[in-house]
């Protein structure tokens, strides 16, 4: 006999994994431009860019502002010829961070602004969204996990 796993039922038992290992557990509407406390300013918008600048700030506190928000246009604006470079440019910058320079006492110097506090990871903001709808340019996807 072959017992039928529906999308609802597989969906719920990910989400409560998720919600098991500590990360924030919320719908997509609740993040939505339509909803009363918005995290994102369009449908088309995919990066929670306020939520991501903070966490940068929290968890990069030796880097400053000016830096931090270059190392999120980076994020927001890779500017690589393929999906594949960009994916492989994403994955260095969450092992090693993103590498950024700025002024101090008067001399330029480089530092990393780190995507993931990999020595406490209670630091982090461990979020998963359900129901996260995304315009894009063709069509639109409603139901990413």
């Amino acid at each position: 006999m072959t017992m039928k796993l529906s999308e609802s039922v597989f969906e719920a038992a990910v989400l409560s994994w998720f919600d098991e290992l500590g990360y924030v557990v919320r719908n997509g509407l609740e993040l939505s431009p339509d909803h009363i406390d918005p995290e994102r300013t369009s449908y088309s918008q995919v990066i929670l860019a306020e939520r991501l600048k903070q966490q940068l700030i929290c968890i990069n506190s030796q880097v400053p502002i000016l830096a931090i928000e270059d190392a999120l246009r980076q994020i927001q604006n890779p500017n690589l010829p393929s999906l594949i470079q960009s994916n492989r440019q994403f994955h260095r910058w969450l092992r090693d961070g993103i590498p950024v320079q700025f002024q101090r006492d008067n001399e330029t110097v480089g530092d990393f602004v780190h995507l993931v506090d990999f020595e406490d990871i209670e630091n982090n903001d461990w979020l998963v969204v359900d129901q996260f709808t995304i315009h894009g340019p063709h069509h639109n996807n409603g139901r990413i996990l």
